[in-house]
């Protein structure tokens, strides 16, 4: 970084906080967007354990900038910050989202920042819950810079929005889409905003994960929305088997859902837009490593298609 002159940088824990590597840095903002149990064999059983650790990236002299915490986390951050003596912005307390519509491609939205208020801002993504995270991260401009910011500029920054891989659409024909959710609240709010947003389709899903999670409590969000699953694992030593991902699909879905076992994630993929149709819906889903193999296969197959027409 230093040999790249950054004049800001925005490092992302890798997993937990305390022990990350990125820990050694010192910054002028540290930002909770919010606690879950995930990697418990690492942080801890509970949500308290969970916060402690995320919340040891925040050091003297800076500012905590929280999203909506569950109780046993916020007790947490009212404790550290008391302990550093340090300012915090809490979400819904010093600044909050006002308002957000649907609209063509994402949301409408209106933020009362911590100095200003930004009016029809147009977030180009999918989800619900990116407009609090768009509020989050407002919040903590605003916060590095000690002020407002310049609400044409907000705008124009956040109108070139991007998240790969965060119920990010692929192609249309089908709706296709990869999403990293990988733990039970993630998948949660999968479904919240599957619901919202296409509520019509019945979905095609790819669905791989990892050894530390619970699987049968992600896929029990999914009930009533697919039509048929693809069980399968993305390459790494932690995958769960496709064959123990399906018999608990079979398990949780029912008899009425068709689930197959298939040997690799592009497989998987490309059987599941087959069997979708062009008016079907694809996700693939479950674990960022899931996201991270079908993207580029989904991606290359919308570049076929596309020449396949010009043709």
């Amino acid at each position: 970084f230093a040999e790249r002159a950054v004049d800001v940088g925005v490092i992302e824990v890798g997993l937990g906080g305390r022990l990350d590597s990125t820990n050694v840095a010192d910054g002028r903002v540290a930002v909770l967007t919010g606690v879950s149990k995930e990697h418990v064999r690492v942080l801890g059983a509970t949500l308290r354990e969970i916060a402690i650790e995320k919340l040891a990236i925040v050091k003297p002299g800076s500012i905590l900038v929280t999203g909506p915490l569950p109780p046993e986390a916020e007790n947490e951050a009212e404790r550290r910050v008391a302990e550093l003596g340090i300012q915090r912005w809490k979400y819904g307390v010093d600044y909050r989202l006002q308002d957000a519509a649907l609209a063509v491609g994402g949301w409408m939205v209106d933020i009362e920042g911590v100095y200003e208020t930004y009016e029809d801002v147009f977030l180009p993504l999918h989800g619900r819950y990116q407009t609090r995270n768009l509020a989050v991260a407002v919040a903590a401009i605003e916060s590095l810079f000690g002020r407002a910011l310049d609400p044409g500029a907000l705008r124009e920054g956040v109108a070139a929005a991007t998240s790969p891989g965060r119920l990010e659409v692929i192609d249309h024909r089908p709706l296709t889409i990869v999403d990293g959710s990988h733990n039970e609240e993630g998948f949660g709010v999968l479904a919240e905003s599957l619901d919202e947003e296409f509520p019509l389709l019945e979905w095609t899903v790819i669905l791989g994960a990892l050894g530390d999670k619970d699987l049968e409590g992600m896929i029990c969000h999914l009930r009533g929305k697919v039509r048929r699953l693809f069980a399968t694992a993305p390459v790494s030593d932690r995958a769960i088997p496709a064959e123990e991902v399906a018999g608990v699909a079979r398990s949780v879905l029912g008899s009425d859902v068709e689930v197959r076992e298939v040997a690799g994630v592009e497989a998987a993929v490309r059987e599941g837009i087959a069997a979708a149709g062009e008016d079907g819906g694809v996700i693939a889903t479950g674990s960022l490593y899931v996201a991270g193999e079908a993207r580029p296969v989904m991606r290359s197959l919308v570049k076929q298609a596309s020449g396949a027409a010009r043709l």
